[in-house]
């Protein structure tokens, strides 16, 4: 059975859906993100967007939506038991990009794991298939986007994704 879910697993990686791109506004998208998390236990999760009400991009609604979700819950997951979770998200803009930097002071990330996040089947986690990072840097990459990451050991890390931007709406 193990196998099994092994093999579908991977199988479920190498055809991942086609992506279907439209305008999609990435602040509602993060907005309906969190709405899917409700409160996570002992930890705190605040969105900042400054005066940004719309940044709007070229890209799958349910892949940002995947993206979104498996980085705050690798963010919320990061944090170790008995420590209050702190995770900020900041949403920012300039006029070419979008970046969104989901920001945790979990464990950090060791440095001999850095080169492995992106890769399939990698995993630090009890369970799962490791697929996670793979799935999200192809999403991102499929939206003509990149993602990195920067870690500090015992302090926390900052993923961040960036993405070409269409347009911004501002409050004045």
């Amino acid at each position: 059975d193990n196998l099994s879910n092994i093999a579908s697993a991977f199988s479920s990686f190498a055809k991942l859906p086609v992506a279907e791109p439209a305008e999609v506004d990435v602040l509602a998208q993060l907005n309906t993100t969190l709405a899917m998390f409700g409160n996570a236990d002992d930890t705190t999760i605040t969105l900042e967007s400054g005066k940004i009400t719309r940044a709007v991009v070229m890209a799958d609604r349910e892949h940002l939506n995947s993206i979104f979700s498996n980085l705050l819950k690798n963010a919320i997951q990061s944090v170790p038991s008995g420590k209050n979770g702190v995770i900020r998200i900041v949403l920012s803009a300039d006029d070419a990009r979008v970046r969104v930097r989901f920001i945790d002071n979990g464990t950090g990330i060791p440095g001999e794991l850095i080169p492995k996040m992106f890769t399939p089947n990698f995993t630090t986690k009890s369970s799962g298939m490791g697929l996670g990072l793979s799935i999200v840097k192809r999403y991102v990459e499929g939206a003509g986007g990149r993602i990195w990451f920067t870690t500090e050991q015992n302090n926390g890390s900052v993923f961040t994704v960036e993405f070409p931007l269409l347009y911004t709406v501002q409050d004045q």
